[in-house]
C-alpha cells in the first residue's frame, strides 16, 4: 500500500491552494449541488433547518456535506474558517482528539468535486463566480487550544482510498501538525493533507 502526503509538518498557507486528484470534471445532469456556509441564517430559533440545498439553507459544517454527497455531486463552500469535527485514523489506530479531520469521499463515491472561494450569497449560481483569492475558504486544524500549535490536528484533510475523479479546489489548508513519532502510524505525514493509497492498490 502506498502512502503520499502534501506535508511532513505543520501547514500554514495563506495563498490560494488548489488540490486535484488527477482529474476533475463537471457533475452530471442528475447530480446535486450541496452548499456550505458557516454564516448561513438557517438552523437558529425560528429559522428552517440547514439541509444544504441553497446558500440560505447551507450546512454550517463541511463534513455534513461530505457525509451525504453522492457520486457526481458538487460541494460549494463559502468564505470562512472551517474546522474538522470527526475523528478518523487511517489503518484503524487508536483515535485521539487530534485525529479529527475532514475525510473526503472514498472509492464508493466518484466524481465528487469540492469548491471553495464563494462569497456565499444567493446570486452565486455558477462556478465562474467564485474568487478564492478574495473569498478565503480556510480549512484549519487548530481544533483545541488557540494559544498553542502542539495540539493541532494531525491531518486537516484525509483522502483515504479516494477515487481519481474526486477533486478539491480553492481552499487554504493550514494548522495541521503531523508530529506523532510512534512507529507504525501515518501521523508523521500530511499535516495539511494525508493522501493514502492509490486505486491500483485496491482489490
Amino acid at each position: 500500500m502506498n502512502s503520499f502526503s502534501t506535508s511532513r509538518d505543520r501547514t500554514n498557507r495563506r495563498a490560494h491552494l488548489s488540490l486535484v486528484f488527477l482529474a476533475t470534471c463537471c457533475a452530471g445532469a442528475s447530480a446535486a449541488i450541496r452548499y456550505v456556509n458557516d454564516d448561513a441564517p438557517c438552523g437558529g430559533p425560528g429559522q428552517p433547518p440547514c439541509n444544504g440545498t441553497s446558500w440560505d439553507l447551507a450546512y454550517h459544517d463541511l463534513q455534513e456535506a461530505l457525509d451525504v454527497a453522492q457520486s457526481g455531486d458538487q460541494i460549494w463552500v463559502a468564505q470562512g474558517t472551517y474546522k474538522p469535527s470527526v475523528p478518523y485514523c487511517v489503518g484503524g489506530c487508536p483515535l485521539t482528539n487530534r485525529h479529527r479531520t475532514f475525510k473526503l469521499p472514498n472509492l464508493d463515491q466518484t466524481n465528487i468535486n469540492i469548491y471553495g472561494g464563494f462569497q456565499g450569497i444567493m446570486s452565486e449560481t455558477a462556478l465562474l463566480q467564485r474568487n478564492p483569492e478574495v473569498f478565503h475558504t480556510i480549512l484549519s486544524g487548530a481544533i483545541n487550544d488557540p494559544l498553542t500549535t502542539a495540539d493541532d490536528a494531525y491531518h486537516v484533510v484525509t483522502a483515504d482510498r479516494v477515487d481519481a475523479t474526486n477533486g478539491l479546489s480553492g481552499f487554504i489548508i493550514r494548522d495541521g501538525r503531523a508530529d506523532d513519532i510512534n512507529a507504525g502510524t501515518l501521523d508523521v505525514y500530511g499535516g495539511g493533507m494525508l493522501i493514502h493509497g492509490v486505486p491500483s492498490d485496491f482489490p
